[in-house]
């Protein structure tokens, strides 16, 4: 999955295979972050932290990926997590956010159900 920040200078990719979302410069084309979802301790989840999707939000600062059965809220700056969302029982595999404000966000997950967080 990848997504454009709103400015347009930044992408986002998630990658199933390799455990890591990774933020890119559009202008210079380098890599200015890299997270490896295994090495984050909050998310203990048997091994299923696969990041399958991912999405700005509207002001740029965070983006929200599915990593397993979690939605979480990055940093896009530091790549550290800000909220940790779970309720679904298999894999999370869709993001959005609310466009006007980013206030709300969505998750939705192969078990069949889609929420909504504030």
């Amino acid at each position: 999955s990848v997504d454009f920040s709103p400015s347009g200078d930044l992408i986002v990719s998630a990658s199933p295979i390799a455990n890591e979302l990774k933020v890119w410069s559009t202008v210079t084309g380098a890599k200015l972050l890299n997270v490896d979802v295994l090495k984050v301790p909050e998310l203990d989840d048997e091994g299923l932290l696969f990041p399958q999707c991912c999405r700005f939000s509207p002001d740029g600062r965070h983006f929200l990926s599915g990593v397993g059965l979690f939605a979480v809220l990055w940093d896009t700056l530091t790549g550290a997590p800000v909220t940790i969302y779970r309720a679904h029982t298999f894999m999370v595999e869709g993001v959005a956010f609310l466009p006007t404000t980013g206030e709300y966000v969505a998750t939705a997950s192969s078990d069949g159900t889609a929420l909504v967080w504030r």
